[in-house]
């Protein structure tokens, strides 16, 4: 009568059962979740490390965690960023709140915009980003200042073929930072790209286009566009630190590719045996920047929900005129975007040398001159 009454349970312990019974599977769940935030966490404090500096370049991150970063869907992340940032939905007022809030958060210079009303004069924060520029605002430097390239974008100088040597020893290879390379071929996936002209010499820079950045892009010469390429991919985070933490990154996430004909007589675009040089730009998305639009033709369509296996391409037919440019003409644009990498086969000839204006970290504005010439 006096025993004590046995305490009830409402479910049933296996705590004396083995760690490989199936009612402990709850130990497999946060060992799991564990080993990911692990991995995770441990990937982000490598791409910390990762950050802008001249000087030190061995941030590249291993295998493992590039096939970690493969699994996050930044694809998807950034087909739904891209819809809320131009909803209907939200109202107009909600959409200037967040273009007040960016513009003081990044240092967006409003006084440039060719809006006179300033952030009120759009509806949605992806309009916002898409903004044009009052005339003047980015002059455009002549060809007679010997000024043979000028910048297509504004944004950051990441790096030049002066800054990699293996770029001189195989013009179709470029440093991407030390440790990494990619191959033009491999970006571009435009055949023409495998073989530099005869009696030219093969230029490249590549370009990060900020947060705070106008995102046009400008033609960095006179020229004719002959064939654009959608080329599908990830949208891995081309940032800063993801330039020099990715390897390859610029072949490996989405990015639209053009091969132009360069008009202007210095270029002088036939060679000794007839063969053409070209300029390229190919123009590369990221996390949450991946919206692509070709100002000339506008059956180009990115960040895809479901995107295409394979790469697809326009040719333009020598006689369309809209799709020849003076230098500087606004040819393309990137809703939330990201990165512009221009290649160039200028002529050797004659004694010509073509010396960068710019280096690695340098901020460039739309018509600036990057390169000149010098006999």
């Amino acid at each position: 009568m006096l025993r004590q009454t046995p305490r009830v349970h409402f479910y049933r312990s296996f705590k004396e059962k083995s760690i490989l019974h199936p009612g402990r599977r709850w130990v497999y769940h946060k060992a799991f979740g564990g080993i990911l935030l692990f991995a995770f966490g441990g990937s982000y404090v490598s791409y910390r490390a990762a950050g802008w500096s001249e000087s030190n370049d061995g941030h590249i991150c291993g295998p493992s965690t590039r096939q970690l970063m493969e699994l996050v869907p930044f694809s998807f992340l950034s087909t739904v960023f891209a819809s809320i940032a131009a909803t209907p939905v939200i109202p107009e007022w909600g959409h200037q709140t967040l273009i007040e809030w960016y513009s003081w958060w990044y240092g967006v210079n409003l006084t440039e915009i060719s809006e006179a009303a300033g952030v009120k004069a759009y509806a949605t924060l992806d309009e916002f980003f898409v903004r044009t520029l009052r005339d003047g605002v980015r002059p455009i430097a002549p060809v007679r200042n010997n000024a043979v390239l000028v910048s297509p974008v504004d944004g950051l100088v990441l790096t030049h073929d002066e800054a990699a040597s293996a770029a001189s020893e195989n013009s179709n290879r470029v440093v991407q930072v030390k440790g990494s390379e990619y191959t033009l071929k491999n970006l571009f996936r435009i055949p023409q790209v495998e073989f530099t002209p005869p009696n030219r010499t093969r230029k490249h820079v590549a370009f990060i286009l900020r947060a705070q950045d106008y995102h046009h892009v400008h033609t960095p010469c006179g020229m004719r566009v002959e064939e654009m390429a959608y080329v599908p991919g990830a949208m891995l985070p081309l940032s800063l630190r993801g330039f020099r933490w990715l390897a390859n990154i610029f072949c490996t996430n989405e990015r639209v590719c053009i091969r132009a004909l360069p008009s202007e007589a210095w270029w002088n675009t036939s060679t000794s045996n007839g063969s053409a040089s070209y300029v390229w730009m190919a123009l590369v998305g990221g996390t949450l920047r991946g919206k692509i639009e070709a100002r000339f033709d506008g059956r180009l369509k990115t960040n895809l929900p479901v995107a295409p296996e394979y790469a697809i391409r326009w040719h333009y037919e020598t006689s369309d005129s809209s799709k020849k440019f003076a230098r500087g003409d606004d040819i393309a644009r990137f809703r939330w975007g990201s990165a512009v990498v221009l290649v160039a086969d200028v002529p050797k000839e004659n004694g010509n040398h073509f010396s960068w204006l710019v280096k690695p970290g340098d901020v460039v504005k739309v018509g600036q001159p990057i390169m000149e010439l010098r006999r």
